[in-house]
């Protein structure tokens, strides 16, 4: 019959199940904490670009960062990631994250086609398309971690109960 509490030896010393879960917690709750930062930062750069007085901040962080490209490759790659993470997409089945970045892909499309009716923006396929190369980046890092973590080929299988 096993134990009811695991035991660990870590460091020549015994830990409880229970004590790695408190840190797996607190991990969690770091992880958290930082992608909620970064995803309000990008929204925040986001919806500036669509108000005519964000317009001479989102200028600065162009010429800093070099040019509009590597802000959509960043968009296209974090934003799937971050609200797949703070949304706990991971727990949900392969085909329903599947739909649930699909989504988010649309919402790419229809951010090009709004910048088409605005007269102080311009839609073009570039932008489009560099957004999807890091969109297609994410689903990549997605779909693999997720496999190795929690799917078929997950690599602690072997240590399930």
């Amino acid at each position: 019959m096993k134990r009811a509490v695991l035991l660990v030896k870590f460091k020549g010393k015994r830990v409880s199940k229970q004590n790695n879960t408190k840190w797996i917690s607190i991990g969690r709750a770091l992880t958290d904490l930082w992608v909620w930062t970064a995803l309000l930062s990008m929204l925040f750069l986001w919806s500036a670009k669509y108000l005519v007085a964000g317009a001479p901040l989102l200028l600065k962080f162009e010429t800093w960062v070099g040019s509009d490209a590597p802000m959509h490759f960043t968009l296209g790659f974090l934003l799937p990631l971050c609200i797949g993470w703070l949304g706990r997409v991971y727990r949900k089945a392969p085909r329903k994250q599947a739909l649930f970045f699909l989504l988010i892909a649309c919402l790419y499309a229809c951010d090009e086609l709004l910048q088409m009716l605005l007269p102080f923006r311009s839609a073009t396929w570039s932008d489009f398309l560099i957004s999807m190369a890091g969109w297609c980046l994410a689903m990549l890092c997605w779909f693999c971690l997720w496999q190795l973590l929690r799917g078929r080929f997950a690599i602690w299988a072997k240590y399930a109960d």
